[in-house]
């Protein structure tokens, strides 16, 4: 069973467990886009440059693993993404919080509204949410609920939906004469605007025959 946590480099602030954390949102100025092919890690992508991935892990047995970063300014959020390249299907499940942090939160019926939301914490030896060659959809999306973990098969749809709250949030910004926000309304009307991340280029890269019978 493979960990695909990473070290985590960005951390919004250290949180004393009696009070909240309210943060802002962290513009990329002129992000570019890239995905590597040769690993299929990238960067910059979304209106506000913040959606990241790390290089994808082949697990065996056509099945692929990849830590993606979907907000890299506070609160910082990890989503780890499973691909079954047979079938084309994925599903990412949600960090979250340090776990002896979120039992005192919860303990004071208290909301974190910043901090970082890792998938070490949901992966052994921390957490439940083991994936291997021998994991399936199914399998992960069972332990996610269980475990009440958000979860969601639906990569592309999600990465849609968070550049139009960032569109949206930029537009009331933009009222405000906030450059960051103006460059994010301009960015939004050029054609390739908002394009994603392949999320099957893991299997394309280790599984090629399975991801071309899988299109």
């Amino acid at each position: 069973m493979r960990t695909l946590a990473a070290m985590a480099a960005i951390s919004c602030a250290t949180l004393a467990p009696d009070a909240a954390l309210a943060c802002s949102d962290v513009y990329v100025s002129n992000p570019r886009p890239k995905q590597n092919a040769k690993d299929c890690s990238f960067r910059d992508f979304a209106l506000d440059g913040n959606y990241a991935g790390h290089k994808a892990i082949d697990l065996g047995n056509g099945k692929i693993g990849q830590l993606i970063v979907a907000k890299q300014s506070c609160p910082y959020l990890e989503k780890l993404m499973f691909v079954d390249c047979a079938s084309g299907e994925a599903v990412t499940v949600d960090g979250v919080l340090e776990p002896e942090l979120q039992s005192e939160l919860d303990e004071k019926d208290m909301q974190m509204l910043g901090g970082d939301y890792l998938i070490k914490y949901i992966q052994p030896p921390i957490g439940p949410l083991g994936v291997s060659k021998t994991s399936t959809i199914q399998a992960v999306m069972k332990s996610a609920k269980k475990h009440g973990l958000t979860y969601s098969t639906e990569v592309v749809r999600d990465f849609a939906d968070y550049n139009s709250d960032v569109l949206a949030r930029a537009k009331m910004a933009a009222e405000y004469n906030m450059p960051d926000a103006k460059g994010i309304v301009r960015r939004s009307l050029k054609k390739r605007a908002g394009e994603p991340f392949d999320h099957l280029c893991g299997c394309k890269l280790f599984y090629p025959d399975l991801a071309e019978a899988s299109q």
